[in-house]
């Protein structure tokens, strides 16, 4: 078994894709009314319109329509790959911060959500 696609439900669809797309730079790989399927790597990730958005509710990680999940991204250059995001206007929730490692390299990482409160963090290795 392995994991092929993740799938996140959106209040604001054009906000989603321009935040996936443009600031994360993710490609798409098809998109249908309501829905976009974003190339992220070994799995996809499936933006789907949320039908509360229509009728005008908002969603958001406290309102208990998401569950509290994280989508970890890696990158081969986190230094880089930080400071280009921040620059793209990604609000990181503090700096880059040692998750594991060992005598020769760590995994660093940081959190920040996407437009819909979603849970996401850049991680990467580098040399200690």
């Amino acid at each position: 078994m392995r994991l092929t696609s993740i799938t996140l439900h959106v209040a604001d669809l054009p906000r989603a894709r321009k935040f996936y797309e443009q600031t994360l730079g993710l490609k798409l790989k098809v998109a249908f009314p309501g829905m976009a399927v974003l190339d992220a790597g070994y799995v996809t990730i499936s933006l789907i319109q949320h039908g509360a958005a229509a009728a005008g509710v908002k969603l958001a990680a406290s309102s208990g329509l998401l569950a509290e999940t994280e989508l970890v991204l890696e990158v081969p250059d986190i230094h880089g790959s930080f400071r280009d995001l921040k620059g793209r206007g990604v609000a990181f929730e503090g700096d880059l911060r040692a998750i594991s490692g060992d005598s020769n390299r760590q995994l660093l990482g940081a959190p920040f959500r996407d437009p819909d409160g979603h849970i996401l963090a850049l991680t990467g290795w580098a040399t200690s």
